[in-house]
């Protein structure tokens, strides 16, 4: 039960948080494909498309910021 609580945490509020700093989504998204939920408990996870969630949380977060400043420093060079 704690593991599909921390799943679910880390899926839902990566997406949340993901919305306003696409870089915490990113790390949420590395920790997700290193744990690989759906095989690791796979009695326990409905198969949700966990990483998928926080993709595209991350790319809508990422547009509406601006992805960055555009500044390249020497490589603008």
């Amino acid at each position: 039960m704690n593991a599909l609580i921390f799943i679910y945490l880390l899926t839902y509020g990566g997406a949340a948080v993901a919305l306003f700093n696409p870089f915490y989504g990113l790390l949420a998204y590395i920790c997700l494909a290193i744990l690989r939920p759906d095989s690791l408990w796979h009695w326990i996870a409905v198969p949700a498309n966990h990483s998928r969630i926080i993709a595209i949380a991350m790319l809508i977060g990422g547009s509406s910021t601006g992805s960055g400043t555009g500044v390249w420093g020497k490589a603008s060079r």
